[in-house]
């Protein structure tokens, strides 16, 4: 079997880079269903994620990334594209958050005491008991 070179291989990747963005958007407009889909996919990924096989070769992946490697590739890829997504999301990121808003602006802080550790359970254990159960009630 003819196998191009590792530079014409290469090559041909970066020569596509000015053609990506355009082509992924068409391709996202082709899709249909996606949610549905990936629902019905749900027991799949159940089962694909209780087979060891699967486990390892996660950790194996993980394991061929070190710390440094991880952290360059977060500083230098993560951070030039975080802002635009922050961006495009900021009314979602609103919308989602505006029931745990809601939920701490209601609550009344039993006052302080002399007890750090009384403080702690009573006030900020409180905080923390309305927002789990303002998520399990559906609050995203």
């Amino acid at each position: 079997m003819r196998v191009k070179s590792a530079a014409d291989i290469d090559k041909s990747y970066r020569d596509s880079l000015g053609r990506v963005p355009e082509n992924y958007k068409n391709g996202v407009d082709q899709v249909t269903d996606w949610k549905e889909k990936a629902i019905a996919g749900q027991p799949l990924y159940k089962e694909q994620m209780q087979k060891q096989e699967v486990l390892d070769r996660r950790e194996k992946g993980l394991q061929a990334v070190s710390n440094e490697e991880w952290k360059g590739k977060a500083k230098t890829v993560g951070s030039s594209r975080i802002a635009a997504g922050m961006q495009a999301n900021a009314a979602k990121r609103t919308q989602n958050f505006e029931p745990y808003r809601a939920e701490l602006g209601s609550i009344e802080l039993p006052a302080r005491t002399s007890d750090p550790r009384a403080n702690v359970n009573n006030r900020v254990g409180l905080i923390a008991e309305r927002l789990h159960n303002k998520k399990i009630e559906g609050g995203r």
